[in-house]
């Protein structure tokens, strides 16, 4: 099936014309104190909504600001996740959730059926490839 892929909006449409935006699946959660706040932290406030496939924290260089990156495997939980979690107070701190405006997250390759790079930093998420 062919995967015909915009950069620009972030979606994807496989062989049967289905319409597949990866950020759908996926909440930034941001302006949180990294030396508080754990990947363990976030996935046990996240995975109460729905099976979770992934957990990113990206800090910033030499401080302990970060935010991070929630993926989901349906729609329906991130959707879920999203609204439930606004305010969400972990460690003391309130978490800013958003819809995840990225649209590389998940790897073009992996999307296609094969991605060629063992340590690949893009998302790879079974249920979202298209063969």
């Amino acid at each position: 099936k062919a995967v015909v892929s915009t950069q620009s909006t972030g979606v994807h449409m496989n062989g049967n014309g289905r319409k597949f935006d990866p950020r759908d699946y996926s909440l930034w959660i941001g302006h949180f104190d990294s030396k508080k706040i754990t990947e363990k932290d976030l996935l046990d406030v996240f995975a109460k909504y729905g099976k979770v496939s992934g957990v990113v924290i990206i800090k910033t260089h030499g401080k302990p600001l970060a935010y991070s990156f929630i993926h989901y495997m349906k729609h329906e939980d991130a959707k879920r996740a999203f609204n439930a979690a606004q305010n969400h107070v972990i460690q003391g701190i309130s978490l800013d959730v958003n819809w995840n405006k990225n649209p590389t997250i998940e790897c073009e390759h992996w999307l296609r059926g094969n991605c060629p790079y063992s340590n690949c930093h893009y998302l790879h998420v079974s249920d979202h490839q298209y063969r």
